[in-house]
This record gives C-alpha cells, structure tokens and sequence, in this order.
C-alpha cells in the first residue's frame, strides 16, 4: 500500500506540464491485485495529503514570484548607487552586471512560473481523483506585472550600461 502512494507522489512530481497522463492514472477505475485483494489506486487519505502538499508548493512559487522581482530591484539598486559614486565607470560596470545578473534572474523567475503552473494542474487532477469541485485556478495575475517589471529593469540596465561603454569610447555625447 504504501509503494502505490509513493509511486503516485512520485508521477504528480515528475510529470512535466502534460498532466495528463496523471489525470489518466488518477481517474482510471480500481483494479484489483489478484494476490491480496487489494485496490491498486490510492486512498483517498494519501490523496488528501497529496492536495496539501500541492497547496503548500504552489503557494511557495507564488510567494516567490513577488519576492524575488523586489530582492532584484533592492540588490541592484543599492549596487548601482554605491558604485556611481565611484565614478562612470564603475557604474558603467554595475549596470552591466546588473542587467546580466537580471537575465539569470527573468530565466529562474520563469521557471517558478512554470513550476507553480505544473502545481497548479496536478493540484486540479488530485481534486477531480477525490470527487471534490476543481477550485484552483491558474490566471495572469499580479506576479506577471513583476515580471515585466524585471525585463524593464534588465533592459534599463543593459541600456545604461552600453550608453556608458559607448561614453568612455567617445561615441556617445553627453
């Protein structure tokens, strides 16, 4: 009994975006294992703790979408500011560093987005598997408004960063 719930953890886990194959397995009638009799699905008990598991990770990723735009945006700002007291170089420097920091944050900002998408739809399936009325939803929302926030940043940065390389080279007026 317990390698069955495992082994259905295990598939909500590793299933990529495709839930499908997860709905099938869910949703497939009970078979019976002619050895002892037993049902070859999940309880409904190892189920329930499936949906709060879910619920507790997709509120995690959608904690983060907020977090991490602001972190970003404290973390560069305060560099930026330390930096252009130093001089146009230097700051020509943290603005380059900035914007290619950004880009590793906007790739890891959406691959939350995807995960908590992948949470969100195995959350559906394990709702439908216990009869209960799908209520989770997945939507635009406010994260989306701070990730376009974050490619502005990236952008600001990566221009300011080239007005600054083309500055010292003599191409760019004041």
């Amino acid at each position: 009994m317990v390698h069955r719930e495992w082994r259905l953890f295990l598939i909500i886990l590793m299933t990529p975006n495709n839930s499908e194959s997860v709905r099938r397995g869910l949703m497939k009638e009970e078979t019976v294992n002619e050895k002892n009799s037993e049902p070859l699905c999940p309880e409904s008990e190892s189920l329930r703790c499936q949906l709060t598991e879910l619920n507790n990770r997709s509120r995690w990723y959608s904690s983060e979408l907020w977090h991490i735009p602001f972190a970003y945006l404290g973390v560069t700002g305060v560099s930026v500011t330390q930096l252009a007291v130093k001089g146009k170089t230097y700051l020509g420097v943290g603005c380059a560093g900035s914007a290619l920091f950004g880009v590793f944050v906007l790739i890891h900002i959406f691959r939350i987005r995807a995960r908590e998408q992948r949470a969100i739809m195995n959350l559906q399936d394990t709702e439908r598997a216990l009869g209960l009325p799908v209520t989770v939803k997945t939507g635009l929302g406010h994260p989306k408004i701070f990730q376009i926030a974050l490619v502005v940043a990236v952008a600001a940065y990566a221009i300011a960063a080239l007005f600054f390389v083309l500055q010292k080279q003599g191409i760019a007026t004041h």
